[in-house]
């Protein structure tokens, strides 16, 4: 049965209501300057680059061998977050939030996890991360979804662009980028949302518009290709 505030809205309002909490406040200053990042801030387009990046593990894709079944595992690995029933590897050096995020959620079958850019907060705002998890949404086929994706998510931002389809561990992402401002800061908002046995699982990346395309799409990579189903042995 789906939720009672449907499989996709509920989730969206959460997430995007997540992201400013992190950005206001776990996300905020370390430092006032970029300083402390090696990644250079030059690009504003929320569009893909053409390349793909020259170091994508030290964005969180493991050079580890993919075991026999590269889609499930029983545990997650010792570099990866979990939650329920998906475990993923976090960039290099993005400091866990949950909490934040977890004050933010309610409702018995929605929980998620968060993750955020600490080390490169500016002014008050770290790129960051994070996966809403509702169980028993009552979705088994993603496409279900497409239309009310996008509808959803204009409401809130601009620019809202369907992006081709993505793997997420042998089960098929719906992806989608967007834009908007926050406190005057301009973001950009990367999407990807998937189901498997009935439950479905949000992910959304939220930069600062001068985080480059490169890295955005390196960060995407790393977290896709990390992507675990937790499953009973």
């Amino acid at each position: 049965m789906a939720s009672p505030r449907g499989p996709l809205g509920s989730l969206r309002a959460l997430a995007l209501a997540a992201v400013l909490v992190l950005a206001g406040t776990a996300c905020g200053g370390d430092g006032g300057s970029d300083d402390g990042s090696d990644t250079p801030r030059a690009e504003s387009s929320a569009g893909e680059p053409a390349e793909s990046p020259s170091s994508p593990s030290s964005l969180g894709i493991s050079d580890a061998p993919e075991p026999e079944d590269p889609c499930v595992t029983d545990a997650p690995g010792s570099d990866q977050a979990s939650g329920v029933g998906f475990a993923l590897t976090p960039p290099d050096g993005w400091s866990d939030v949950s909490d934040q995020l977890t004050a933010a959620l309610t409702g018995g079958n929605v929980s998620g996890i968060a993750w955020a850019d600490r080390a490169g907060a500016s002014g008050g705002f770290a790129d960051n991360l994070n996966v809403i998890v509702t169980e028993d949404s009552g979705v088994e086929d993603i496409g279900q979804l497409r239309d009310q994706f996008s509808t959803e998510l204009r409401q809130v931002a601009s620019d809202v662009e369907p992006r081709e389809d993505v793997e997420v561990a042998c089960e098929i992402g719906l992806r989608q980028t967007a834009t908007t401002t926050q406190q005057g800061r301009d973001l950009v908002y990367d999407q990807v949302v998937t189901a498997r046995e009935g439950t479905t699982y949000l992910l959304t990346m939220t930069y600062a518009a001068e985080t480059p395309a490169r890295v955005r799409q390196a960060i995407l990579q790393g977290l896709l290709g990390s992507w675990k189903w937790l499953v009973d042995e």
